[in-house]
């Protein structure tokens, strides 16, 4: 077994989510699911609010019911079966299962207030929701989620480090 350096994701700083005006960030779990064209309405009207100074930043824990995304490669062909509503996103990549018991986390921060660092904000956005989320679970595997050294996204089993998908984007 190779010996390897300490995960330098144990040593992040996670002050990249304090705003210099020092105003926390609010955490919302849904329990039940939310339907998708639900979320986005709630999220783009969040936004606005955050951008005008009339909300704070928010992360937002829920569940979906069975749906996918398709991100700016997706195609509907690529599903064998397409037992599901599809909804397209602005986001890059393919296509993403969403349902029961799959946390999703929504971020919606006001990153001009903040380290304008990319790296590090993704790995200090996974290493406060893995330390925060109530249910850091993959219903895929039903392995804890956590992420492998040097990379983005969670993982279905830590030991192996065996990726579940390739980011962490819905």
């Amino acid at each position: 077994m190779v010996n390897s350096p300490q995960n330098p994701r144990q040593e992040l700083d996670l002050t990249a989510f304090s705003a210099s005006s020092g105003e926390p960030v609010e955490w919302r779990i849904s329990d039940a699911p939310v339907p998708y064209p639900e979320a986005v309405a709630e999220m783009e009207a969040r936004v606005a609010a955050i951008a005008a100074g009339e909300a704070p930043e928010l992360v937002w824990l829920l569940e979906h019911p069975p749906l996918y995304t398709s991100g700016t490669s997706g195609k509907e062909s690529d599903l064998l079966e397409a037992r599901f509503p599809t909804f397209a996103t602005g986001r890059g990549g393919q296509l993403t299962y969403h349902g029961p018991g799959q946390r999703v986390a929504y971020v919606m921060l006001d990153l001009k207030r903040r380290r304008p660092d990319v790296r590090a904000y993704v790995a200090s956005l996974e290493e406060l929701i893995l330390r925060r989320s109530p249910r850091s679970t993959s219903v895929a595997s039903g392995a804890r989620t956590g992420s492998a050294s040097g990379s983005s996204g969670p993982i279905r089993d830590p030991s192996t480090r065996t990726r579940s998908r390739r980011s962490a984007s819905g």
